[in-house]
């Protein structure tokens, strides 16, 4: 079991993020790995040292073999241009014939402190 580290996302980066997400997991669930019985998705995530951003790995295996498609859709947008445009992230997603991997750099502006204390009231 690997264990990762808490991240807060700031309010304005939740919405992004939660698009993104959204749209890998569907498009998983209809074409990709989560299209199979075998299939499966490794999700991850890390501080980057130095900029503190946050780095989202996506990777899809044992699902149908992949190929580029031949137009970007609506969800591809989503994936590369709605980070861009509303976090100043990068996103980075590949068609390997392995499975779809898109890996996600949000600024560390965006990332909240996390605290780990329990609240005194709930």
């Amino acid at each position: 079991m690997l264990l990762l580290p808490d991240i807060l996302l700031e309010g304005k980066a939740a919405l992004p993020i939660t698009l993104v997400i959204h749209e890998l997991t569907t498009n998983a669930a209809k074409h990709g790995a989560l299209s199979t019985p075998d299939g499966r998705v490794d999700v991850g995530w890390r501080r980057e040292a130095g900029t503190g951003a946050l780095v989202v790995e996506w990777q899809e295996r044992n699902g149908p073999p992949v190929t580029v498609p031949l137009t970007r859709g609506f969800g591809s947008a989503v994936i590369e241009r709605s980070l861009s445009h509303d976090l100043g992230a990068t996103s980075a997603l590949r068609f390997d014939p392995g499975g779809v991997r898109c890996v996600i750099t949000i600024p560390a502006a965006h990332i909240a402190p996390t605290d780990h204390r329990k609240p005194d009231h709930v």
